[in-house]
């Protein structure tokens, strides 16, 4: 007797488990190891990619074949403010404000390119720090601080995009929509 079911018995990725305890170890191989083959008709045939492909598994990043594109987005996303960020001097609790409140955030419904949201993040968080003496703000007419603009004009960033964006932070900031 056979059982119907139906259900898939394959679930999704919810999340990435980055604290296993699993160790597979195939980066650390020399290539004459890494690079030998398999002798039977493996999906892989190079042995280091076959492992390298159970590691991405036992670490979430993809399920058979699937990849988990939420860990990827979010590793982009991570990637991407530390990489603007890192430019403007933030000071420890400027950073780690402005980097919880981008990553909390769904950028999605804004419409803007994630750069201009972060560089616009990052410039509110210190204009609006009373104890920095930067002034940030995209109508400041102070040379106090020329990092912000050439990070600006690094990213392609127009005046227009910077004011507006800036807007929509402050905006929701202050509390006048809610957090980001």
């Amino acid at each position: 007797m056979t059982a119907n079911t139906d259900t898939s018995i394959t679930t999704d990725l919810v999340q990435s488990d980055t604290t296993r305890d699993t160790y597979i170890g195939w980066s650390s191989w020399k290539s004459c190891e890494a690079g030998s083959y398999w002798p039977a008709d493996f999906k892989y045939l190079k042995k280091g990619k076959y492992y390298q492909h159970l590691d991405e598994i036992d670490a979430g990043k993809k399920n058979g074949k699937w990849y988990n594109s939420n860990y990827f987005r979010k590793q982009a996303k991570r990637h991407l403010f530390e990489a603007i960020s890192s430019q403007l001097d933030l000071t420890e609790a400027q950073y780690s404000k402005a980097f919880s409140i981008f990553m909390k955030g769904d950028l999605s419904e804004w419409g803007i390119k994630m750069e201009i949201v972060a560089w616009s993040l990052c410039a509110y968080l210190v204009h609006s720090d009373e104890s920095d003496i930067r002034k940030c703000h995209p109508l400041s007419e102070s040379e106090s601080e020329k990092r912000f603009d050439e990070v600006a004009n690094s990213l392609d960033i127009s005046s227009s995009q910077q004011l507006s964006t800036y807007g929509k932070i402050q905006a929701r900031l202050s509390g006048h929509r809610g957090g980001i």
